[in-house]
């Protein structure tokens, strides 16, 4: 698979800026920096297994709606900083790893939530602002 990765169609991760309203990546064997900023985040989907990222969500604007980020990782992690003004929602578990929330919620009661769920199997994900 790693060295046919193409030919199955399987999606990698990429590193860079996008202004997508949601994201559905997958990190396998590498890593991921991603910083998104788009002006109505939906949430979406993010997946790790023998890698690790960094998603940076502090330059997005969360949908009034809110948003839903399933995480789920196996053998890898890594770590998400939440956008200022939001309502954050965390909800994970772990099992020989780590979740962490390290976040502060300083935001008004009829601010958009973010959630974010997921698991974590022999890795950790910190959260925090």
């Amino acid at each position: 698979w790693v060295l046919l990765r193409g030919s199955f169609g399987f999606a990698s991760a990429a590193s860079g800026t996008t202004d997508a309203d949601t994201i559905r990546e997958s990190v396998v064997f590498q890593g991921m920096d991603k910083r998104v900023v788009s002006n109505s985040f939906s949430g979406g989907s993010l997946t790790c297994t023998l890698g690790g990222f960094k998603l940076d969500l502090r330059g997005a604007r969360v949908a009034p709606l809110g948003a839903v980020l399933r995480v789920s990782c196996s053998f890898g992690g890594g770590e998400i900083f939440v956008p200022p003004g939001v309502r954050v929602v965390s909800e994970g578990s772990a099992l020989f790893g780590g979740w962490n929330n390290r976040f502060e919620t300083h935001a008004p009661p009829d601010a958009p939530v973010l959630r974010i769920e997921g698991s974590v199997v022999f890795g950790g994900i910190d959260i925090h602002n």
